[in-house]
């Protein structure tokens, strides 16, 4: 089998035009915003309550925290998977 060095790879930049509806939505989103199209986004109210830097309802028990991470570095911490569901489930639920 021959191979040809003679090849010699396009010189200089090459544009290539993308076809296919999720290019005319980026250009369709780009014009948009250019033209200055306004939006509005709606948050939740735990995020609005991390956002504005207002305490959480409950302190943070450091010394627990420091507990349960001295124990996960030992490997010795372990959770009934029953209870994480539960309150999974509790949080879910409202």
């Amino acid at each position: 089998m021959k191979i040809d060095t003679g090849i010699q790879p396009p010189s200089g930049p090459q544009n290539k035009t993308i076809k296919g509806s999720s290019a005319q939505k980026s250009a369709a989103a780009k014009s948009a915003q250019e033209e200055g199209d306004a939006f509005s986004v709606k948050l939740s109210s735990t995020t609005e309550q991390l956002l504005s830097g207002t305490p959480a309802e409950e302190p943070v028990n450091w010394e627990k925290v420091t507990s349960i991470r001295n124990q996960l570095a030992a490997g010795s911490y372990n959770i009934s998977g029953t209870d994480v569901a539960t309150k999974l489930l509790n949080v879910l639920a409202g």
